[in-house]
């Protein structure tokens, strides 16, 4: 067999010399000698997972520092099954939100104002979209509804046709000619329709599925025009007019397979397999599987442009593997959760290789993809219930478009001094014009709302702790301001630069001689009300037994000890960071919360860093 190149746009090529380090350079010069045309629109964002490989991958650059909010968008009325679930972005500063029952918003990215509201009728079955429309190079917009049918809508939300399938959930995808468009029902077909009027060409019988069998599966694409996608539990080849080329079995770890994205080079497909990695080539032979420490269900990977690919997981874990399938590195940057937890939503990779994404935190992360060290947090103060696999977007000025609740959107810019020190970026070279300046058919009334409802998190911490990421030494006495020392020998307790979570320093506690002392920061809080803490703890190197612990002391006014939380004991060595949190509730003769890190019996080093205490109720 023959094995082609998957397809790759031509508009990502144009100037890349000059903007992106030589060996990204490389791979695009691949990606446009492969590529005849490109059938999406020169946009920063035009579809899920921002290109035809679906790699999450943007040209542009992305806060480096902690943004600011440019924008909330809210509507709570719209429909009662209301759900932000991805972001897309179009031509004329326009951001596209999927919104689960709502429909499809078109937001002014420069204003936050709403432009328009497309929403599915109802046909029995749920309204629900998921995905941001795949925008084709000529404007048109392509989405699916749960309520059976793909719509075609132009850049007003003007309805141009509608197909009728079955509960559809899944991103539209274009073929690389631009005249057809492909889609999987969860009834268990492959679609081949017009793309120009929404005409049936041609259907595939895949099995018989059933509720939740076609999610989140877009098809992808050789220089041949040769369909591969995922269904339940294999991967299928299909040739341009339908006819079956191989089907790959795979091991039954969930209900069924997410993705692909496409390697570099376009010779493998990587998918996610509910708590397993899953690497396999064109010619349908399965390269690596790597399982997970939990799953990673509906999310899907990015790739890097050394080939690296990144997943996140409920373990709050970002796994990094190499394109043979070895472990790169693995860190956790947030607590584990059940479904639905830990890293939420899909990662983001921009041009400088830093990793964005939402956590079940309420967090928005980023993260170096060198050094894995995070490079700022930001405190929605949102817990989203819903579903995992959030898609974020970026925009061409930098700025990132997050969904961090069932009904809120944030738009995040660029700092003054980030922006003012941004390096080259990809520029699109195509200009896309609206072919279609019908009269939207829905007003609704904008009901957008400027004040942000969340504060940053500055990186030397949040709340009621003071100098909580240990960054301040206003003192020079080598120690973390506003942190007591207790027991401790001169030395033990420093401010130190050599291992940290976030920021530039962490809060080091060392011993040679088996030392037991603590250094702690008391709160005082009011009876009655509910207070969270987080942060995280990196023990390198240890001897014998050790125990170091993170905990919540509850104190009275004289002093007296009323419970103690532990939010993480350690006796061993953590190999990274991994995080610490509890929750506590001030009983009405509690006055003080002491924040205490207490080493017993300590050879070795244990650093702290990223600390945080919030009232929640």
């Amino acid at each position: 067999m023959n094995v082609k190149s998957i397809f790759f746009p031509r508009g990502l090529v144009l100037g890349v010399a000059i903007l992106v380090v030589a060996s990204l350079f490389a791979v695009v010069l691949t990606w446009g000698a492969q590529a005849a045309t490109n059938p999406l629109a020169s946009t920063a964002w035009p579809t899920y997972g921002q290109n035809v490989r679906h790699d999450g991958r943007s040209p542009y650059r992305g806060p480096l520092q902690l943004p600011s909010v440019k924008w909330t968008f809210t509507r709570a009325n719209d429909h009662w099954g209301t759900d932000h679930r991805g972001t897309g972005i179009g031509a004329n500063n326009t951001v596209y939100l999927a919104a689960g029952m709502a429909g499809i918003y078109a937001i002014d990215s420069n204003s936050g104002q709403m432009k328009w509201l497309f929403s599915a009728p109802n046909t029995g079955h749920e309204t629900w979209v998921e995905f941001p429309p795949t925008i084709a190079a000529d404007g048109t917009l392509y989405i699916t509804s749960e309520n059976d049918y793909i719509y075609a809508l132009d850049p007003n939300g003007k309805e141009l046709w509608s197909f009728r399938a079955n509960h559809l959930h899944t991103p539209v995808s274009i073929s690389p000619d631009g005249s057809s468009i492909h889609f999987v029902s969860e009834d268990g077909y492959l679609f081949a329709l017009n793309r120009r009027d929404g005409t049936l060409k041609w259907r595939y019988r895949l099995g018989y599925g059933a509720y939740g069998t076609g999610r989140r599966i877009p098809v992808v694409y050789d220089t041949a025009g040769n369909l591969y996608f995922g269904w339940v539990e294999a991967v299928w080849s299909l040739t341009p007019s339908g006819q079956k080329r191989w089907s790959l079995p795979i091991q039954n770890r969930g209900k069924y397979v997410v993705g692909p994205a496409v390697s570099n080079d376009g010779n493998t497909l990587y998918f996610v397999n509910a708590d397993a990695l899953l690497a396999v080539t064109l010619d349908g032979k399965q390269k690596w599987q790597q399982v997970l420490g939990r799953s990673a269900f509906d999310r899907t990977p990015a790739i890097a442009s050394d080939g690296t690919v990144y997943i996140g997981a409920e373990d709050g874990f970002v796994y990094a593997f190499n394109p043979n399938g070895t472990l790169k590195w693995k860190q956790q940057y947030l607590p584990a959760g059940g479904w639905g937890g830990g890293v939420k939503s899909n990662i983001l990779l921009d041009v400088q290789g830093i990793l964005y994404f939402y956590g079940k935190d309420g967090y928005v992360y980023a993260v170096s993809s060198q050094t894995k060290q995070v490079l700022w947090r930001y405190n929605s103060a949102q817990n989203d219930p819903s579903y995992p696999g959030i898609q974020l977007s970026l925009d061409a000025d930098g700025t990132l478009y997050v969904p961090v609740n069932q009904r809120m959107t944030l738009a995040l810019a660029r700092s003054p001094m980030d922006a003012a020190t941004a390096t080259p970026t990809l520029t699109p070279t195509s200009t896309f014009t609206p072919t279609s300046t019908a009269t939207p058919t829905r007003t609704p009334t904008p009901t957008w709302t400027f004040t942000p409802t969340a504060t940053p998190e500055v990186l030397s911490g949040l709340g009621l702790l003071s100098n909580s990421g240990f960054e301040e030494d206003v003192e020079g006495n080598g120690e973390p301001d506003n942190w007591i020392a207790s027991g401790a020998n001169p030395g033990q307790i420093a401010r130190s630069d050599r291992q940290h979570y976030e920021g530039s320093s962490s809060l080091l506690a060392s011993s040679t001689q088996r030392d037991s002392f603590a250094v702690y920061q008391d709160v005082s809080v009011r009876p009655g009300e509910s207070y969270s803490f987080s942060g995280w703890i990196n023990v390198p190197t240890s001897s014998a037994w050790f125990r170091a612990s993170v905990q919540i002391l509850s104190l009275t006014s004289s002093g007296h000890v009323v419970t103690t939380t532990n939010a993480r004991v350690q006796s061993g060595t953590t190999h990274g960071w991994v995080p610490a949190t509890a929750g506590v509730t001030a009983t009405l003769d509690v006055t003080t919360l002491r924040v205490q890190l207490k080493l017993e019996m300590l050879s070795g080093e244990v650093y702290v860093d990223g600390f945080s205490l919030v009232r929640t109720r």
